[in-house]
């Protein structure tokens, strides 16, 4: 789990059918260190496991990533000069699947666009 070492939750709300999540990453973190320690940069697989923690914290369940379609990294995120994201989520439920769609951005800027769909644990009654 990355939250509270990699980045921290600075606020949260629900919009019509989105939920907004802003992050504060830690660019002290040992992977800006590792990751291009020249000029540090936010790795892909990082991005992709930040959503999935948001959203499990959020729903209060234990997500499993079952696949990432239309992974786009549109820019670098810089912890030095991007250290506050927006995760916006739009999720589906279809079958025993989430379908979520995500936007991170700051401002204008948009940095990825990720569609994944994660299996919900099973139930047991």
């Amino acid at each position: 789990m990355f939250t509270n070492l990699l980045y921290s939750i600075v606020e949260q709300e629900d919009i019509n059918n989105q939920w907004r999540c802003r992050v504060a990453l830690n660019p002290q973190h040992v992977i800006f260190r590792v990751h291009f320690p020249q000029k540090a940069i936010l790795p892909g697989i990082c991005i992709i496991e930040i959503c999935k923690e948001l959203l499990s914290n959020k729903l209060n369940i234990n997500l499993t990533l079952q696949e990432a379609k239309n992974v786009k990294f549109l820019h670098i995120i810089e912890p030095q000069y991007n250290s506050i994201l927006d995760f916006l989520f739009h999720t589906q439920l279809e079958a025993e699947n989430l379908i979520t769609t995500i936007i991170v951005r700051y401002n204008d800027v948009i940095f990825s666009k990720l569609t994944l769909i994660f299996k919900q644990p099973a139930v047991h009654s």
